[in-house]
């Protein structure tokens, strides 16, 4: 991680990592069909829905902010595999995906979990979960 960026080339499962409270998120991960080929632009269609959970808070199962207008499937999942950026290995990332810190109030020291649903072309959808430790911004 560097900064707010999150990177992962795991072939599934939850995606772990940590970012600083306040700062903007810069998600990256290499994406599979079921199929094992990379996900692309012309496999999904619509707006991936973002849904964030403090997960050591009070209501973990509570989303703390939901959206489903802001991200388009089409321009968050990329046509080809990019390495700009990347520094897992030389194959890349295909989701790229900037959250902004002004979407909730990001408290340090609290895991939140991040949940982004990717529709699908023709039909179905793909869920990508990020569970994250806030650390504290540094005076």
């Amino acid at each position: 991680m560097s900064g707010g960026q999150i990177q992962t080339g795991g072939a599934g499962g939850v995606i772990r990592g940590e970012f600083i409270e306040n700062s903007n998120i810069r998600f990256l991960a290499y994406l599979q069909k079921a199929s094992g080929i990379p996900l692309t632009s012309a496999h999904v269609q619509g707006f991936i829905t973002v849904n964030v959970y403090q997960r050591s808070g009070a209501t973990p199962s509570t989303a703390i902010y939901t959206n489903s207008t802001t991200y388009t499937a089409a321009s968050t999942v990329l046509a080809a595999l990019s390495t700009d950026g990347w520094d897992r290995d030389s194959i890349g990332y295909n989701f790229d995906l900037t959250f902004l810190s002004t979407y909730f109030s990001q408290e340090g020291g609290m895991d939140y979990r991040f949940e982004f649903t990717i529709p699908l072309q023709p039909s179905g959808n793909m869920t990508v979960i990020f569970d994250l430790f806030c650390r504290g911004s540094v005076a």
